[in-house]
């Protein structure tokens, strides 16, 4: 999905707790896009990455909610519902998809996810709207990221610093703490011990109580993570020392 190039990008990812495929779960989304910020408001919907409408309402997106698709591997059919993405293009360049659960062609669940990528605008509110998406979507592990230099390759193989996909988590390990990381009912018995130690509170780190989960937040502003990596590092490296020694695959 993502063609943004941009020296510094936000890279968002959600694995979803809770059923996508009703309109309701798709208007309350992309309200809460439309709503946060003006900066966010959504200028083109796509299917596939193909435009399909230009958004000038929520109830736009209504006709190409979790449409009917099917798909074919080695002569069995399978059915699915297609994902819905969209985009911006002023002030704040973004793309963002949601993708249904499902099953796949041997059975195996997979759960809805959303994924946003965007050339961020220092104005925007992230950690906000990173807390109200985690909380909205009932978020079982999710995290929001800036990665530096990541316009020297398509695949952010030459940025700075490694990537991760949600797609990487496992039920006892994740890849590593974004600036900002979602934490849900997957992981509450880790989380249970991290709330005990409460080493947080005197180290300045955010850390919010959302669902069965909680939302950590390394520092105020997502761009320390590109003005200030070192500090960023070090402060990521002491959090990261509060979990278990085997939590972290990265």
């Amino acid at each position: 999905m993502r063609d943004i190039i941009a020296k510094e990008l936000l890279v968002f990812h959600v694995e979803i707790g809770k059923p996508t495929v009703d309109w309701q779960f798709g208007k309350q989304l992309l309200e809460l896009f439309a709503e946060h910020d003006k900066r966010l408001v959504p200028q083109i919907l796509s299917v596939w990455n193909d435009k399909v409408a230009d958004f000038t309402d929520v109830e736009d997106a209504r006709p190409h909610w979790a449409g009917a698709g099917q798909l074919r591997v080695n002569g069995s059919m399978s059915e699915f519902h297609a994902g819905l993405g969209w985009r911006r293009n002023l002030t704040t360049k973004y793309q963002a998809e949601v993708k249904h659960e499902h099953r796949n062609v041997k059975g195996r669940y997979l759960p809805a996810s959303l994924s946003v990528y965007a050339k961020p605008h220092k104005s925007v509110d992230w950690r906000g709207f990173a807390e109200s998406l985690y909380e909205l979507t009932d978020a079982q592990y999710g995290f929001m990221h800036l990665y530096r230099d990541a316009h020297l390759r398509k695949d952010l193989s030459n940025a700075r610093e490694p990537t991760w996909t949600v797609e990487q988590r496992t039920s006892a390990s994740i890849p590593q703490l974004g600036w900002s990381t979602f934490l849900g009912q997957p992981y509450a018995g880790v989380v249970g011990q991290f709330l005990e130690r409460n080493q947080h509170v005197d180290h300045n780190v955010s850390v919010v109580k959302l669902g069965s989960g909680i939302a950590i937040s390394l520092t105020e502003s997502i761009y320390c993570v590109a003005d200030r990596f070192d500090v960023f590092s070090l402060k990521r490296a002491k959090v990261k020392s509060w979990f278990p020694g085997n939590f972290f695959t990265m």
